[in-house]
C-alpha cells in the first residue's frame, strides 16, 4: 500500500510537470511595398496576427492553448545556437498561467521537411520524441523546482476592444498598435507611444509621397508646455478650439492619429486649399515639413496629445503641390524597381481625367473596366490596392518581346520609362470607387517595349525597410558595446576607411572554405552563404561611422543558413559562357 502511495505521488508530480511545459512556435516577417508587415510561419503568409493564431492553434490541437508561446526570430536566428534570452514570447491566448519551466522549453522550427523541434539545442523531427525527452530530462532531474520566467510574456492581441470604431489601414495600424495595451505605451512617460506615433505618421507621409519627419526636441519641449497651460486653464477641455490637439481614454487614445488621417476623404485633391475638417490630415502628409515635435499627457482617464510641425500650410496655392495623392508613391516605389524616374502630378492631366471618368460613368450603367486603358474599381476597402493589383501582372510578362504581352497592359503603363507625367482621376458612384490614370506620353506602342520596360535592377532588390533595421541594430551594438567584436554579430563587418568597399569582398572569399555537398553548412563561411541564398529576394544595408572606422550590417528579408537546405540554396558559381554567331 504503501509503495503504490509513493508511486501515485511521484506520477501526479510528473504529469503535472509534464502539464505546465509550454511550446514556443516561432515565425517571422516581411514588409511588401513599403511599411506593409506579412507573418511567415512554415512557408505560408498571414496578413494579420489573428490568421497567425487561427493556423497555430489547428496545428498544435494536442498541446493545451494556454500552454502556447509565440516568438518572433528574424533572418539571422538559425535552430541551432538559438537563444531565447534574446527574444520575446507571447502567449497564443489569454490565461492566468504564467509558469514555465524554461529548462525545458520546446521550440519549433520550420525546416524542409515539416517542424523541428528544439530542446536545449537538441533537434527532434516529431513532437513525440521531444516530448519524451522532456520526460526524460524531468526525470532525470527530480529536483528542479517551477518559477516565473525571467522572459517577458506580454498579452495577447485583443481584437474586439475598440468595438466597431472605424479604423483606417486597418492592417497597418493592427499590426502597429494591435499588442500594445496602455500598461505597454505608458512606459517611460509615454515614450513608447511617441515612438509609435511618429511610426504612423511616418507610414502615412510614405503613402502620400512625403518624407519621415525627424523628432525636433525643441519643439516637442514647446508642445508640452503648450498642453500643460491648456489643460491647467479649464476643467473640460474643447479640443476643437486647438491646433493639432487630440485626445482619447485608455483605449481609444491609440487612435488618435488614425483619425486625422481619415480626414482624406473629405479633402479635394483637384482645388486643394484649407478646411477645418481636413486640417490635421493636411499638415501631417505636407511635403515641405521636416521636423516635429510630439507632446503627450495624462490627466484623469483622458489622455492628450499635441503636435507641431517646423512648416505650417498657409498659401492656398501651395496644397496642390505639398498634397500628393496615396497612388503616387506606390507607383513611384515600382518605377525605382524597373530603372524607371519617378513621375510628377499634373493638375491638368488630373483635370482631364477626373472629366472623362465622371462623363463615361454617367452615360454608362455597369462599366466594364477591362474594356478600357488604365482604369481600375474597387471599394472603400480594395480601391487602395488597386496599384498593387496592376503591378502584379509583371508575372506574366515576357521582357524579351517587343509587342508586350497578353494581360499585362496595366504594368508596363506604371514602368514605362518614358513617362514623366500623371493625372489621377477619382470618382464614386455607389459603393464602387473608379480611378483612372492619364500619361504625359503614349504607353504599350508596338516595338518600343525594351525601351521602355526594363527587367528589374536585381532579383535581390534593396529594401529600405530592412535597411532602416539593420542601421537601427547596428546602433544598438554600439551603444551596447565598447569594442566591437564582428565575429560575436550576425552578418556585421568592420573597417577602417580605406578598406571599408573591400568590406563584401571578403565575405564573397569565404567560398573558398565552402563545402558544396555539405547539408549544415559551415561557420567559416556564413557570410558567403547568406549573400547567396537563393530564396532570398530583398536586403537592407545598415552603415554607421564611428570614429576612423566604419561598421557594416546586413539583413536579409528571409531566414538563411538554414540546416538541410543548403544544397538547395547554395549553388556552385556559373562560368559564363560565350555566344557567337555562325555564318
Amino acid at each position: 500500500m504503501n509503495i503504490f502511495l509513493i508511486f501515485s505521488f511521484f506520477a501526479t508530480c510528473f504529469i503535472n510537470l509534464v502539464e505546465v511545459q509550454e511550446v514556443a512556435i516561432t515565425y517571422t516577417t516581411r514588409y511588401i511595398a513599403g511599411p506593409k508587415k506579412l507573418y511567415i510561419y512554415c512557408g505560408e503568409t498571414y496578413f494579420s496576427p489573428y490568421e497567425l493564431k487561427e493556423k497555430i492553434l489547428d496545428d498544435f490541437y494536442f498541446v493545451e492553448p494556454s500552454h502556447l508561446l509565440l516568438t518572433e526570430i528574424n533572418p539571422q536566428d538559425v535552430s541551432v545556437g538559438f537563444n531565447p534570452k534574446n527574444h520575446k514570447f507571447r502567449k497564443v491566448i489569454d490565461s492566468a498561467l504564467q509558469i514555465t519551466l524554461l529548462k525545458y522549453l520546446i521550440i519549433v522550427f520550420c525546416g524542409k521537411k515539416g517542424p523541428i523541434f528544439v530542446i536545449n539545442g537538441k533537434s527532434y523531427y516529431t513532437f513525440g520524441f521531444a516530448e519524451r525527452r522532456v520526460k526524460h530530462l524531468i526525470w532525470k532531474d527530480r529536483k528542479s523546482k517551477e518559477f516565473r520566467p525571467y522572459l517577458p510574456l506580454h498579452p495577447p492581441m485583443k481584437d474586439n476592444i475598440l468595438g466597431n470604431k472605424k479604423i483606417f489601414c486597418y492592417r497597418f495600424w493592427k499590426t502597429l498598435w494591435g499588442s500594445c495595451d496602455y500598461y505597454c505605451y505608458s512606459k517611460n512617460r509615454f515614450g513608447v507611444m511617441k515612438q509609435k506615433f511618429l511610426t504612423e505618421i511616418g507610414y502615412y507621409r510614405w503613402k502620400h509621397g512625403s518624407e519621415n519627419l525627424v523628432e525636433n526636441e525643441r519643439l516637442s519641449q514647446l508642445a508640452l508646455k503648450l498642453l500643460r497651460s491648456m489643460i491647467s486653464r479649464k476643467y473640460r477641455v474643447d479640443i476643437k478650439k486647438y491646433e493639432n490637439v487630440g485626445k482619447g481614454n485608455r483605449y481609444t487614445a491609440p487612435l488618435i492619429i488614425n483619425r486625422w488621417y481619415g480626414e482624406h476623404k473629405d479633402y479635394n485633391y483637384i482645388t486643394g486649399g484649407y478646411s477645418p475638417n481636413t486640417s490635421h490630415f493636411t499638415a501631417m502628409v505636407w511635403k515641405n515639413a521636416k521636423q516635429i515635435g510630439i507632446a503627450i499627457l495624462q490627466s484623469a482617464n483622458t489622455i492628450y496629445v499635441k503636435v507641431i510641425y517646423d512648416v505650417a500650410p498657409k498659401k492656398e496655392d501651395s496644397y496642390i503641390k505639398n498634397v500628393l495623392r496615396p497612388f503616387l508613391s506606390e507607383i513611384n516605389y515600382y518605377r525605382m524597381k524597373h530603372n524607371a524616374s519617378g513621375l510628377v502630378e499634373n493638375q491638368h492631366f488630373s483635370n482631364v481625367a477626373q472629366h472623362s471618368l465622371s462623363i463615361l460613368l454617367r452615360n454608362t450603367r455597369k462599366m466594364n473596366v477591362k474594356r478600357f486603358d488604365n482604369i481600375g474599381k474597387g471599394n472603400v476597402f480594395t480601391a487602395p490596392l488597386i496599384v498593387n493589383e496592376w503591378y502584379g501582372e509583371h508575372k506574366n510578362y515576357n521582357y524579351n518581346s517587343n509587342i508586350g504581352s497578353r494581360g499585362t497592359r496595366h504594368f508596363t503603363a506604371l514602368v514605362w520609362k518614358s513617362a514623366k507625367q500623371i493625372g489621377f482621376g477619382v470618382v464614386r458612384k455607389g459603393d464602387r470607387i473608379y480611378v483612372k490614370f492619364y500619361f504625359d506620353k503614349s504607353i504599350n506602342i508596338p516595338n518600343l517595349y525594351r525601351q521602355n520596360v526594363d527587367k528589374p535592377i536585381s532579383s535581390r532588390f534593396r529594401d529600405p525597410r530592412l535597411s532602416q533595421l539593420a542601421e537601427r541594430s547596428l546602433e544598438r551594438i554600439i551603444l551596447r558595446e565598447k569594442k566591437i567584436d564582428p565575429t560575436k554579430h550576425e552578418n556585421v563587418a568592420k573597417a577602417s576607411l580605406d578598406l571599408a568597399p573591400l568590406m563584401i569582398n571578403s565575405w564573397y572569399r569565404e567560398r573558398k572554405d565552402y563545402d558544396y555537398k555539405s547539408k549544415h553548412g559551415n561557420l567559416t563561411a556564413k557570410h558567403f552563404t547568406a549573400m547567396v541564398w537563393k530564396s532570398s529576394k530583398a536586403v537592407g544595408f545598415g552603415i554607421v561611422k564611428v570614429g576612423h572606422s566604419i561598421y557594416l550590417k546586413v539583413v536579409y528579408d528571409t531566414l538563411t543558413n538554414l540546416p538541410y537546405q543548403f544544397r538547395k540554396n547554395v549553388h556552385k558559381k556559373v562560368k559564363k559562357r560565350k555566344y557567337w554567331k555562325k555564318y
